[in-house]
Formats: C-alpha cells, structure tokens, sequence
C-alpha cells in the first residue's frame, strides 16, 4: 500500500474495503474511456474542419475579391486615361488648343491604375492557372500602358495625327478580354472553394453523427451488460 493512500484509524481490511467501494464500477470505466476517445475524434475532426475552411477562405478572398477587384480598378482607371485623351484630341481638333487639364487627368489616372496593378500583382498565386492569368494580364497591360503614354504624349504636344495613329483600340479589347477570362476564372474558383468548404461541413456533420451513435450504442450496450452482471 502507497504510503499517500494509507488512511490513519482504519485497519488494512477497512481500508481495502473502503478503497473499492470508491472505486469506479469497470463497466462505468469503459463507457468513460470510450467517451473520452469519441471526444478527442470529434476534437480532430472539428480542427481538420476548421483548417481547412481557413485555407478555402484564403483562397476565395485572394482571387475572388482582392485580385478581381484589383484588375477591375485597373481597368477603370485605364478607361478613364482613354476617355480623357480622346476628348483632349477632340478639342484640339475642334478648338486648335491643347486642353491640358484633360492630358494631365489621364497621366493621373495612368499612375493609380499602375498603384492599384501593382497591388494586384502582389497577392499570393493560388495555383498555376492562376500564374498563367495573372502573366497574360501583366503582358496586354505592359503593353496598353505604352501606347497610352505616347497618347499621352503626342496629345499634349498637340499631335493629333501621330496621337490618333497609336493602336490603342487592339490593345484594349485584348486587355478587356483577358479582363473577362480573369474575371471567370475568379468565380469558378469561388464556386469551387464555396463546395469544398459544403462538402467538408457535411463530411463533418456525417462523421460528428456516427460518433455519436457509436457512443449512445457503446453506452447502451455496457449498460445492458452491467445489469445482466448485476442480475447473476
């Protein structure tokens, strides 16, 4: 007998008997062990759940929002260079005056569309389709921002003829383009995040119902053989 267990005025026998009359019943051991073990499951399964979800929110946020959303700011402030520009060469061909004001609003609309691209260009790539995307933009980009410098340019040295002469159309539905196949590639990647996280929710909900059947079935079952020990 350890000596901390060792209970003073109380013979060897008493405190035997006394010992295992506050001992848990095995049958009750059982049931408790196996609870515990179904909980530490269930525990498993909900942090797997858990990482997993936090891993297909990164990406939904990554692509679905941030870069999306970064390419259509882009784009935006592109269309407004563009915008200014041909206005600026319809005054001069109206009015023979360069409108400064307009070519120095589409330079300012050049430097936050190369901000907001820049950004874009920063978020983490998924996957590899997602490095393909984001190269082919970088690529019509590089090149539409050239031209509508030397529109810029030309415009306000007042040069209609070289300014109008730019490709500046080509370039735009090529970037317009790759804008829309970024734009479908960022919603199936949505969708395909959105039904991992609902396959694994019920994945979970499946699992989290089996284990507690088996401890229900598990309890009954050691309860049943208790009482049939009892009863003999």
């Amino acid at each position: 007998m350890l000596p901390l267990l060792t209970l003073p005025y109380l013979s060897e026998t008493e405190e035997d008997y006394l010992l295992r009359k506050l001992a848990l019943p095995h049958g009750l051991r059982t049931i408790l062990t196996t609870a515990l073990v179904f909980q530490c499951a269930t525990l498993v399964l909900s942090l797997w759940l858990v990482s997993s979800n936090q891993s297909s929110i990164g990406t939904l946020s990554s692509v679905a929002v941030d870069q999306v959303d970064a390419v259509a700011e882009t784009v935006q402030h592109l269309m407004e260079a563009r915008l200014s520009l041909s206005r600026a060469n319809t005054r001069i061909v109206l009015f023979n005056k360069i409108p400064h004001e307009m070519v120095q609003h589409a330079r300012m609309e050049l430097t936050l569309a190369n901000t907001s691209f820049d950004r874009f260009l920063t978020h983490t790539r998924v996957d590899e389709e997602n490095h393909i995307r984001v190269q082919a933009l970088k690529d019509v980009y590089s090149r539409y921002v050239e031209v509508l410098n030397q529109l810029v340019k030309y415009t306000g040295a007042g040069d209609v003829q070289w300014a109008l002469a730019q490709p500046v159309q080509d370039i735009q539905e090529q970037l317009l383009l790759e804008q829309k196949n970024f734009i479908k590639y960022g919603n199936s990647i949505s969708q395909t995040s959105l039904q991992s996280m609902g396959n694994r929710f019920k994945i979970y909900i499946a699992a989290a119902a089996v284990i507690l059947l088996m401890v229900l079935a598990t309890t009954f079952f050691l309860l049943y053989i208790i009482k049939k020990v009892d009863r003999k």
